[in-house]
């Protein structure tokens, strides 16, 4: 199962992208090559059928991917980015699909989305998940080039410690930012106003 977007379209179009992997080929362990024909032996916009017999399928970031059976991985991408208010009820509808088969992976990836959501709280408690993170400056001069980052680092509308340092700021559908709130603790002995 890929789950990635809140959209069917975008499901698609990141099978799309998965897919062509496939595109030059593959050269397996003995030194046999497979065409992309022979390795995808069906698809269309939603699924492709492998000549193992696996099936892909995309789905939408939604509690409707819940029920499939004998599903051996689920990859969840940009995680944090499902555009729901309660994403839970993701999490809690792709979770179980992998129950069935004890080592199946589940696989989530995203830049985080402030300090709310499944993904978040995924991330920052102890749990069965192992955590990895990539910032930016891991990929500096390979995937990313310093003149880029330079650009990003001085760009406002990008959140630049989260989207491309592993970092938990802020989502931007915040009404305020963490560092404009102060919270001053103070005893309360008039309740009359409340």
């Amino acid at each position: 199962m890929i789950v990635a977007g809140n959209k069917q379209q975008v499901a698609n179009r990141f099978l799309e992208r998965f897919l062509a992997i496939f595109g030059n080929g593959f050269t397996d362990l003995d030194g046999k090559l497979w065409k992309r024909d022979e390795l995808i032996i069906e698809e269309n916009s939603q699924s492709a059928t492998l000549c193992n017999g696996i099936v892909i399928q995309a789905y939408p970031a939604n509690e409707s991917v819940r029920g499939e059976e004998n599903v051996i991985c689920v990859f969840i991408s940009e995680a944090a980015f499902t555009g729901l208010i309660d994403d839970s009820k993701v999490y809690n509808a792709v979770h179980p699909n992998v129950a069935n088969i004890p080592d199946a992976d589940f696989i989530m990836e995203s830049t985080p989305n402030g300090k709310r959501g499944f993904f978040w709280d995924l991330f920052t408690t102890n749990n069965e998940y192992h955590k990895l993170e990539q910032p930016y400056t891991v990929s500096m001069g390979k995937l990313l080039d310093e003149e880029f980052i330079a650009n990003e680092r001085k760009n406002p509308k990008i959140d630049f410690d989260q989207e491309y340092g592993c970092e938990f700021t802020t989502s931007l559908t915040s009404a305020f930012k963490e560092d404009e709130v102060n919270f001053v603790p103070k005893e309360i002995n008039d309740y009359s106003d409340i």
